[in-house]
């Protein structure tokens, strides 16, 4: 008859749910454990709120370094001289003071204002 005090055999989430009652009811049916309990659902409580605080700060920190390094990478473009097509400036070929967007470009220009 030790068995009255289990509860019943139920599948499934909603068994999950009725055994976690179940635990819980039993665990406060002792005296003074309601006190207890109560301190440590508000503690639970707290450090809840104190992890959700510092999991947001944190994502906050990661979304304002991801838009500061986007904003550094943005290319500065120049025009060729010779086509006038934009390339970034580190791919531009310099010659003669211009910026070109291929050496073949550069050489045409450098043949045409010599």
């Amino acid at each position: 008859m030790g068995n009255a005090l289990l509860p019943p055999a139920v599948t499934g989430p909603w068994g999950l749910v009725q055994r976690m009652r179940y635990s819980l009811h039993s665990l406060s049916s002792h005296p003074g454990s309601s006190s207890l309990m109560l301190k440590l659902l508000f503690w639970l409580v707290i450090a809840l709120i104190v992890g959700l605080f510092f999991a947001i700060r944190q994502a906050n920190r990661a979304r304002a370094a991801q838009t500061e390094e986007r904003e550094t990478q943005a290319l500065e473009s120049v025009r060729c001289a010779q086509c006038g097509v934009f390339v970034p400036e580190a791919k531009a070929v310099r010659r003669d003071g211009q910026d070109f967007c291929s050496w073949e470009h550069a050489e045409q220009w450098h043949q045409e204002h010599r």
